[in-house]
């Protein structure tokens, strides 16, 4: 059975959304209306593991592992690096280059003349999974999220002669659910679609992730 009908109501729904969430200042309009009891600021860094169920209408479904990194560019907008990993499957998006240079600082070395077009690549690069975070409630946040690059792999069994590798959409929502100062659970949902096959699927699963605190984060306590 196909799920196209309602792939298409999720996409066209998470289309909308983003449309009207992206142009919003949100770090001043949300956390003034919505006080946590902690807030991120730039250069805090999530890092996160978690089981992974994966659908494509087209093939069986699969249990991966994933790892999941998001650097926060504002204190309310992250960018994503994504890796996940299992029998015959794999995904994966350029920030999960990306990320680790700027949580380490590295990229500052590339920031001369002759390395300009090689940062702007990595940078433009690891935009291509960008989260937004808007709190409801105190140490909890709602974060809708995409992903325009993410190269995907798949492989069936050696009987049925299928192997393929794929470029796809990703349109998903993650409820970040903070229980200490650093520790946080985050179950999340997502829709994918290929972009030059057309095939539908979706992944779901439950992130444990740590909170590293930015210098600057520490500094406004």
């Amino acid at each position: 059975m196909k799920l196209n009908f309602l792939f298409r109501r999720i996409f066209t729904f998470s289309f909308l959304l983003f449309l009207i969430i992206v142009p919003l200042d949100a770090q001043d309009l949300v956390y003034q209306e919505r006080a946590m009891s902690f807030q991120y600021s730039q250069r805090d860094f999530i890092m996160g593991l978690s089981p992974n169920y994966v659908y494509r209408e087209d093939v069986f479904p699969r249990i991966t592992g994933n790892i999941n990194m998001q650097y926060f560019v504002t204190r309310n907008v992250s960018i994503n690096g994504n890796i996940s990993l299992g029998q015959d499957y794999a995904h994966f998006g350029p920030g999960i280059l990306g990320i680790p240079w700027m949580v380490l600082g590295a990229f500052r070395t590339w920031l001369v003349a002759d390395n300009l077009m090689m940062f702007g690549i990595i940078l433009a690069g690891s935009f291509e999974n960008t989260s937004f975070h808007f709190p409801i409630g105190r140490n909890l946040d709602i974060s809708p999220y995409f992903s325009l690059l993410r190269f995907q792999y798949l492989y069936e069994s050696p009987a049925s002669e299928f192997n393929d590798f794929n470029i796809c959409l990703a349109l998903g929502l993650r409820l970040n659910i903070f229980f200490s100062e650093h520790w946080m659970i985050a179950p999340y949902f997502e829709y994918s679609r290929t972009y030059v096959s057309r095939l539908d699927g979706f992944q779901g699963g439950i992130y444990i992730g740590y909170y590293f605190k930015s210098r600057i984060s520490v500094e406004t306590e």
